[in-house]
């Protein structure tokens, strides 16, 4: 009776192995197939996306190319030329450079402003054009000037990008000689307790907000004066950014044996969002400068027209200003919260 209990207890075990085999095989087949599909997705998502926004993403790398190239021949060109003032010169030339494109597209801009609006019929978005227009919305302030912003901030990436390049690959004494009067410190001794942490917060806020601002105005005249070269002072802000964060990470990574990618990304990603906060107000400033630059050589005996433009440039230099106090708050604020996150990690 033993035996026979047993031997049914054992049969009945290998029944429930032998019908729980097929189950594990279906789920696994079933799991394997989800993984397959889910990957097949992706790859079709990031194929249609390419190939549907292929045109707009070869426009962005050029303009990303054009600054990165642009910086390196202006330093090339310098060093050579002008020894004794490479920082100086290798801006002016790059300036030179990118300024053909931004002129067109502020141009063209400019030629639009007040002339179109989006109208919507049988569900197709189209642009009619009018000869003349007092229509003003600030919602629209950003789409007016997207593809300009975006140009802007492709330059800065790349003169950025440039840099960093530069100061990795040749001696420390080159990026000294080429970059001594903008930003490149010969004493510079790094600390872990950079940042705020320790200080009065509302003094420093303060100080960096009144620098700010005065960038900011100092954009908006100077594209106002010489529109054409408008871009100078954002080129100046991305070389300066661009040897302060290499130069610092460089000594940093250096005097406390930590990787360089690491001590780079760390400190890059905790000063991210308030410098691109910054950088978008000095390019509304840049903006707002050329447009009345333009209206006022075009419009002077046009005053609707003219005042059209008066008013936008000063909308766009309020909105860089609310941006540039944006920004100061993160820095203040929030970059020693990233850059404590991020070092520890």
């Amino acid at each position: 009776m033993g035996a026979r209990k047993k031997q049914k207890k054992i049969s009945a075990l290998e029944e429930i192995r032998v019908s729980d085999t097929p189950v594990k095989k279906n789920l696994k087949n079933s799991k394997f197939k989800k993984t397959i599909k889910n990957k097949s997705k992706i790859k079709t998502f990031s194929f249609n996306y390419f190939k549907e926004n292929k045109q707009s993403l070869l426009t962005n790398f050029k303009y990303l190319g054009l600054g990165a190239i642009s910086i390196l021949i202006a330093i090339f060109i310098s060093y050579f030329l002008f020894p004794e003032n490479v920082g100086i010169f290798t801006i002016i030339l790059t300036t030179l450079f990118l300024m053909p494109y931004i002129f067109k597209h502020s141009k063209y801009r400019y030629l639009l402003y007040g002339k179109k609006t989006e109208v919507e019929k049988d569900g197709a978005k189209l642009i009619q054009f009018t000869p003349t227009s007092s229509k003003f919305t600030i919602n629209k302030v950003y789409d007016e000037h997207r593809d300009l912003i975006n140009i802007y901030f492709l330059f800065f990436i790349g003169i950025l990008l440039a840099i960093l390049l530069f100061i990795l690959v040749f001696p420390s004494n080159v990026s000294s000689n080429v970059f001594s009067t903008v930003g490149w410190n010969d004493n510079l001794i790094p600390t872990k307790q950079f940042g705020f942490e320790g200080q009065d917060k509302l003094s420093a806020f303060k100080s960096i907000a009144t620098n700010n601002l005065s960038v900011i105005f100092v954009c908006f005249l100077f594209a106002l004066i010489f529109p054409s070269a408008g871009i100078l002072i954002i080129v100046w802000n991305a070389v300066f950014w661009g040897v302060v964060f290499t130069q610092y990470t460089l000594t940093y990574s250096a005097l406390f044996s930590i990787k360089f990618p690491i001590a780079f990304l760390s400190i890059f990603w905790s000063a991210l969002p308030h410098v691109l906060i910054e950088a978008i107000s000095y390019f509304l400033a840049t903006i707002s400068g050329i447009l009345l630059a333009f209206a006022i050589k075009n419009h002077f005996k046009n005053p609707d027209r003219l005042y059209l433009f008066i008013r936008y440039s000063l909308v766009l230099l309020a909105f860089a200003i609310i941006y540039m106090i944006a920004g100061t708050i993160f820095e203040i604020y929030l970059f020693d919260l990233l850059k404590n996150l991020f070092i520890n990690l």
